[in-house]
């Protein structure tokens, strides 16, 4: 099997992931088709994650490398692409799961779609920690993806042009890279991941993508994405924003209609209105009035002025009870 060219090459970037990753690969063992090779990319964990993944390797053809601590996902999932053999990418985070007939399904997608270039996504459910079902499907709660009347390839399956691909990846990220796969010739023309970013890398590569090439949709749920308190979603603003501002700013420099660059100016601003809350619950006045500022400067409205007097006020307010604590 290792020395057969598989379609598929499912990249698993993994960093003290011990608790989880052997359920994400038990989910690549169940698939209904062998039709595969597995990458897992250990980003200098600590703990045993390279110990529970090898225990697979008399039941996939698994490849495991170790890595030096890079402190993002961008770089394992860069290193597992330069040596996967496959076709299509399939770049899986350490403990979301995929569902056993998830390959096979984007086999039958990308076949009815003649495997054009293409990114394929298709609909992903939520779980918590325990594995209990939080969301059923999520796409259900992106109406714009239903109203943009894809070209029907077939039962189940749609192709969105690049035009309104892009358009809905303006007004958030509707997917999530457990339900995704992308042709490898694909990524490595658009760059592969930002390596530069800290978080936020699938967003970054989804939208260099959508500005070029299409997106095939699979109208089933295929994939089931893990909410934990060790998501990078669940970090704090000032952790997350700087590398969303920088993914957003980016795109100010194509050639955006009118309404994109609105959207995309929007996007920034309230991002450095949340940071800026988040910094003024904090008492940091100085931090909280820089990203309103900021705010300002991409969207100049009564919310933002609001928002620097709410932290002004509560900064006041915490440092009179600094001054003046109460008595016991």
């Amino acid at each position: 099997m290792a020395n057969s060219v598989p379609l598929f090459s499912v990249v698993i970037p993994a960093y003290n992931a011990e608790r989880w990753i052997g359920e994400t690969l038990e989910s690549f063992a169940g698939q209904t088709t062998s039709d595969m090779e597995v990458i897992v990319v250990d980003d200098g964990s600590s703990d045993a994650t390279v110990v529970v993944a090898e225990a697979f390797a008399g039941r996939l053809d698994l490849k495991i490398i170790r890595e030096p601590r890079s402190g993002a996902p961008a770089h394992p999932c860069n290193v597992g692409t330069s040596v996967a053999r496959g076709e299509l990418i399939v770049c899986c985070d350490s403990d979301d799961l995929a569902t056993p007939d998830r390959l096979e399904s984007i086999r039958f997608a990308w076949d009815a779609a003649g495997r054009r270039d293409c990114l394929i996504f298709s609909d992903h459910s939520e779980i918590d920690e325990t594995g209990n079902l939080l969301s059923s499907s999520k796409l259900a709660e992106h109406p714009m993806l239903h109203a943009a009347l894809p070209e029907s390839l077939g039962v189940d399956i749609a192709l969105l042009s690049a035009d309104n691909a892009f358009e809905m990846l303006l007004a958030g990220c509707f997917i999530r890279p457990c339900a995704v796969a992308i042709p490898k010739r694909i990524l490595e023309r658009v760059g592969g991941y930002d390596e530069r970013l800290r978080n936020g890398q699938d967003y970054d590569l989804y939208l260099r993508v959508g500005w070029e090439y299409p997106f095939l949709w699979v109208k089933r749920t295929l994939g089931l994405y893990r909410r934990s308190h060790g998501n990078i979603s669940s970090r704090p603003l000032r952790e997350l924003v700087p590398s969303r501002v920088v993914v957003l700013k980016r795109l100010l420099s194509l050639p955006l209609t009118s309404n994109q660059n609105r959207t995309v100016r929007e996007w920034i601003a309230y991002n450095y209105q949340a940071l800026g809350y988040e910094y003024g619950d904090h008492g940091q006045l100085g931090e909280s009035l820089r990203a309103y500022y900021r705010a300002y400067r991409h969207r100049s409205n009564l919310a933002v002025l609001r928002g620097m007097a709410v932290s002004l006020a509560k900064t006041v307010m915490v440092g009179q009870r600094r001054r003046n604590p109460r008595r016991a």
